[in-house]
């Protein structure tokens, strides 16, 4: 199933969020640390231009950015 976040509710949303921060912890990191802007655009997409095991690689051991 394909959610459109754009046709979701805040609350929604929010559990969606909270679904990610709790099954993946990593990846959470990932997107909150993009939304702060400690991430660039072209470091994301480096990261979409990896195949699905290196993806996997870098969003099980990627660490905050401070």
């Amino acid at each position: 199933m394909t959610i459109n976040i754009k046709e979701m509710t805040q609350e929604e949303l929010d559990n969606l969020i909270n679904e990610i921060k709790e099954k993946a912890p990593n990846l959470y990191l990932f997107i909150q640390d993009f939304l702060d802007k400690k991430l660039s655009s072209e470091e994301v997409d480096g990261f979409f231009s990896m195949d699905l095991e290196s993806q996997l690689l870098y969003i099980n051991s990627y660490q905050a950015r401070a």
